[in-house]
């Protein structure tokens, strides 16, 4: 069974083993000043994530980390995914094998590219964990 939380810029806590692991649902909502969102703590998986995005262009970022990084360059071996994202457009990607997170799972949207933060505000961002 999948439980769907919405929550507005909210830490979520991922389950500490494999064995214990349920897929879930999070999805997190920023306002026009956020600049990005952890959507879980602790060691887990992804295997989906979907962005949709306001009035600048950029790229969307999942990173490994429990706080969402200050703006200018970004640790390349902390970067997870990174796709370019239109003006006013969504994407979705699901991935064939679950990215792994050690840290906890922080999403955002960068202006510049995928190893330089520069905050872009966002709709939403929302991943499917465990």
């Amino acid at each position: 069974m999948r439980n769907i939380i919405l929550l507005a810029l909210a830490l979520v806590a991922s389950p500490a083993t494999a064995q214990t692991a349920r897929p879930v649902a999070v999805q997190t909502q920023s306002s026009g000043a956020a600049s990005g969102a952890v959507v879980m703590t602790g060691v887990g998986q992804a295997s989906s994530v979907n962005i949709v995005n306001g009035a600048t262009a950029g790229y969307a970022v999942l990173y490994d980390s429990l706080t969402v990084p200050a703006d200018g360059a970004l640790t390349p071996s902390l970067i997870r995914w990174c796709m370019p994202v239109a003006i006013n457009t969504g994407l979705r990607d699901t991935f064939p094998a679950p990215l792994p997170f050690y840290n906890g799972l922080a999403a955002f949207v960068s202006s510049t590219s995928c190893t330089t933060k520069a905050a872009v505000a966002y709709a939403f961002a929302s991943a499917q964990v465990q």
